[in-house]
């Protein structure tokens, strides 16, 4: 393999900047005009998963929401286990930083939101939206 391109791989900040180019991406998909229709089809595409008898037949968004966020949050939990336990958050001192940093990232998205949709009482019920994003980019920044 390339000496660079295993640099590159093996480098912290790889995954993150891979996973902010993908959001960036999936965000212009999903708001240009020109590309909305066709990213709202690519969501609806039937996926299917057979095994015996189990049948499950759902379209990509679907399983996008309830398969591949469950197993994310499992990564999360679990991620999040092994640092209270033998990680960076097993002492109390070392866990504090990061409890405030985890409570500003959720509270500070959220109230921003709020500032910028206060005029608009059906964007104010959707406040918890941006408060979610920052565990992703949080976990994913640290995957190798």
């Amino acid at each position: 393999m390339n000496i660079g391109l295993k640099k590159l791989l093996q480098n912290d900040a790889t995954s993150g900047v891979v996973l902010i180019l993908a959001a960036a991406l999936a965000m212009f998909l999903a708001n240009h005009a020109s590309t909305q229709q066709d990213y709202q089809v690519l969501l609806a595409v039937p996926v299917e998963f057979r095994f015996g008898s189990l049948d499950i037949s759902k379209n990509l968004l679907l399983w996008i929401n309830d398969a591949l966020m469950a197993l994310f949050f499992l990564m999360v939990g679990l991620e999040v286990k092994r640092e209270m336990v033998m990680g960076a958050l097993a002492k109390r001192e070392q866990a504090v930083f990061p409890l405030i940093a985890a409570l500003g990232g959720m509270l500070m998205p959220g109230l921003l939101f709020l500032v910028f949709n206060r005029a608009n009482a059906a964007m104010r019920s959707s406040w918890a939206i941006p408060t979610a994003p920052d565990i992703a980019f949080a976990l994913g920044s640290r995957l190798r």
